[in-house]
């Protein structure tokens, strides 16, 4: 008799579980096994057999690519990106947080990249507006002599920050 291949899955199992809207209980006295074993298996500590996972596909009516951990690998790819940044290298996430995550919540995984793309695009965005300015500022220096802070800091010095018709009606507006 030939071994059986077992894969552990908790995670898509326990997901599965949760899209049909299942306790544990209900979808363990479908699969014909007790509500203890599944709880083993969403845990990943125990595997899964081949056969169980044809049971899966046959009761649930889902496809068996969507047991085989393709969608974790792709967001663990993700966050790896992401926590190699060196803003989030320093977070103290190993490469087993970050598989947790991957194999409990894709979906999670995909948010927090999303997120980190807009991040990126932000950080970007903001660079080459600076560089802009920066450059406008220096067209507007080589025209004008200054910044215009600048200029507004020396007419103030200029006057020794006393402006009488000011300080008047301010006197008047007080009273």
């Amino acid at each position: 008799m030939p071994s059986e291949k077992k894969v552990f899955a908790g995670p898509r199992v326990r997901r599965l579980r949760r899209d049909k809207g299942l306790t544990q209980a209900r979808m363990a006295e479908e699969l014909g096994i007790s509500a203890s074993y599944l709880n083993l298996i969403e845990r990943n500590q125990r595997p899964v057999s081949a056969q169980m996972l044809l049971r899966m596909a046959d009761v649930f009516d889902v496809d068996l690519r969507s047991l085989g951990g393709d969608e974790e690998a792709r967001a663990l790819t993700a966050l790896k990106e992401v926590f190699t940044d060196p803003m989030l290298r320093d977070a103290g996430l190993g490469i087993e947080d970050l598989k947790d995550v991957a194999d409990a919540s894709p979906a999670i995984a995909d948010a927090v990249a999303t997120l980190y793309r807009a991040y990126r695009e932000a950080v970007e965005s903001g660079s080459m507006l600076a560089e802009r300015l920066a450059d406008r500022d220096d067209d507007e220096t080589s025209q004008s002599g200054g910044l215009p802070i600048e200029e507004v800091r020396d007419f103030i010095n200029s006057r020794t920050n006393h402006f009488p018709d000011l300080d008047e009606a301010a006197e008047t507006l007080y009273a």
